[in-house]
């Protein structure tokens, strides 16, 4: 099982008066492990996977595979900055560490690179079977997903999936160029133009007190 002495990680430090700083108070509850009488429940659910050393389980703005729940090994964690470089955030190691926040429920891109460091094992939780396991494991289903909407509650507070920087023709985190919003910006100048005026024809032939 995972290290219990090294259960929470060193996470960075909200703004001073942040509205969530209630969350450094349940920090067991959202970086806390399965224990090893979970793992059996949830391996109904889920598919045994194997990564090699430098493997992506997450990619940030990647639609997300699911819930992994680790077997062995050991994953980082890496969020990006607005120009895309890759910066450490913290590791997991051992067995019942489960790798998910609450977008992985409908398979919501993710906010977080996720990269394995040497050989994992793992279960991996479709969407549908993670929904399933929260239904059908009452109990289970509700720690995990406390968890995993606390979780995405930190992941916002300390700013990872935040504004998109657009430089250039560089797209950062998001599908659009700056062609597109420069054709975006033609679209809506077009659409405020002053209305053509109606042929003189037309407006001859329209009774008056009347409108087309």
């Amino acid at each position: 099982m995972a290290n219990p002495d090294d259960v929470i990680p060193d996470v960075p430090a909200l703004p001073p008066g942040s509205e969530f700083s209630y969350l450094e108070g349940r920090l067991h509850e959202i970086f806390g492990p399965l224990s090893e009488a979970d793992i059996p429940r949830l391996a109904r659910f889920g598919e045994r996977c194997s990564f090699p050393d430098g493997a992506m389980l997450f990619e940030v703005g990647k639609p997300s595979r699911g819930m992994f729940v680790m077997l062995s090994g050991r994953v980082a964690f890496n969020r990006r900055d607005a120009l895309g470089r890759s910066i450490p955030i913290w590791d997991r190691e051992g067995r019942g560490h489960f790798l998910a926040e609450v977008g992985q429920i409908s398979g919501a891109d993710s906010l977080v690179d996720v990269q394995a460091r040497g050989p994992v094992e793992a279960l991996l939780l479709s969407p549908e079977k993670l929904r399933a396991l929260l239904v059908a494991e009452v109990e289970l289903g509700g720690r995990i997903l406390r968890s995993l909407t606390l979780r995405r509650i930190g992941l916002l507070a300390l700013g990872f999936g935040g504004p998109i920087l657009m430089v250039g023709r560089r797209t950062l985190g998001c599908g659009r160029s700056r062609n597109s919003f420069s054709a975006l910006a033609t679209r809506t100048r077009s659409s405020t133009r002053k209305p053509t005026p109606m042929p003189r024809a037309w407006s001859s032939a329209t009774p008056r007190g009347r409108t087309i």
